[in-house]
């Protein structure tokens, strides 16, 4: 089985590899031996590189995380007793997780435009990164767009599930009920028709990881001339 490629294996991050490689030795060399107690002269474009592969990490992980619930749901036992219950935690946590993809992504573009750090670990970051690339990047704009878009139609569900109340449908509370009161169903199989809605369920939220992986992707293609510009200059400085 062959592996599957990561956000950071993109062709537009390869050209910060070789600054990242060499800040990563001199990090380490400090960390080692601690000559100057933990600071370490780092250049330009060796901590812009770093920057950039920390948030494009933090996307990767994010990633991961949606994966590993979406891979929870599709695993599901439907015998098991408390399947509804499963299933509604790893929904709730894949909801919760997806719109960190598109905060991660609003900060990879304003670390990669060297936007304020400060405004970019606020609150309003999105806000901020989003009035900037509007005005004079159009194809970031348009990305960032797209993938907000690709999020705004579980939003609110998200909300609900962060500040009020448990995801639930009219299926789960239907299946939570038979379960728990051990109700007889005729030829109804309870047990089938949980089957049907996990594997419905996992299904949309591979959909919604395929929409993510696709809206990433366009993001750091329209990011790679920003850092074949950015890495042109080299200015020392100490870390």
């Amino acid at each position: 089985m062959t592996s599957r490629p990561t956000f950071l294996e993109h062709r537009a991050v390869q050209p910060l590899l070789p600054y990242l490689r060499e800040y990563a030795i001199k990090g380490l060399h400090e960390f080692k031996t601690q000559e100057n107690g933990g600071k370490f002269k780092a250049t330009y474009k060796e901590k812009y590189a770093s920057q950039i592969m920390e948030r494009v990490t933090e996307l990767e992980n994010c990633l991961r995380s949606l994966r590993l619930a979406m891979n929870f749901i599709l695993d599901l036992d439907k015998d098991q007793s408390d399947a509804t219950d499963l299933y509604q935690y790893h929904y709730e946590n894949f909801l919760l997780r997806l719109t960190g993809i598109l905060d991660r992504a609003y900060r990879l573009v304003g670390t990669s435009l060297c936007l304020d750090p400060v405004k970019l670990d606020k609150i309003s970051a999105n806000h901020f990164v989003a009035k900037t690339v509007a005005a004079d990047y159009a194809d970031l704009h348009r990305v960032l767009t797209e993938l907000s878009d690709a999020i705004a139609p579980h939003k609110t569900a998200r909300n609900s599930i962060a500040h009020s109340e448990a995801h639930t449908t009219q299926e789960l509370g239907l299946f939570t009920a038979v379960t728990s009161l051990k109700l007889e169903l005729g030829e109804i199989d309870i047990g089938e028709l949980m089957g049907h809605y996990f594997s419905q369920g996992g299904a949309g939220l591979a959909q919604l990881i395929a929409e993510m992986v696709s809206g990433v992707g366009a993001l750091l293609d329209a990011l790679a001339p920003i850092y074949e510009t950015a890495i042109g200059g080299d200015t020392s400085g100490s870390v």
